[in-house]
């Protein structure tokens, strides 16, 4: 299992600019959100040389949200220094990160399952 937040995985098909699949991750359930981190660390989901996490990420909320596995937009992501324009366009409100410890919403959620 990769494990990050919703909001770190909502940022990602953002970023390959699969905008509604960035919303809809921001509202699944806690069944989704694991089932999204738990295949993007099946050895299936990535292939040389898109591996790298984010794009793994990506990969894996494209194919549980739209359940059909395609590429995403773009596979190159967009620079993170855009990120801006997705919480302003979802609402910063949206972002329930704890901005003291981000580690700790993906932790209380793993101790819950």
């Amino acid at each position: 299992m990769i494990v990050a937040s919703r909001e770190d995985i909502a940022e990602q098909p953002w970023l390959h600019k699969e905008h509604d699949l960035a919303r809809a991750v921001l509202d699944t359930d806690d069944t989704t959100h694991r089932r999204i981190m738990e295949l993007a660390a099946e050895p299936s989901t990535g292939s040389w040389p898109h591996c790298q996490v984010d794009q793994l990420l990506v990969a894996a909320a494209v194919e549980v949200l739209t359940g059909a596995r395609r590429q995403p937009r773009r596979w190159r992501a967009r620079s993170e220094d855009r990120l801006s324009s997705f919480w302003r366009g979802v609402g910063p409100d949206r972002d329930r990160r704890s901005q003291q410890d981000p580690v700790a919403d993906v932790l209380r959620f793993l101790d819950e399952g």
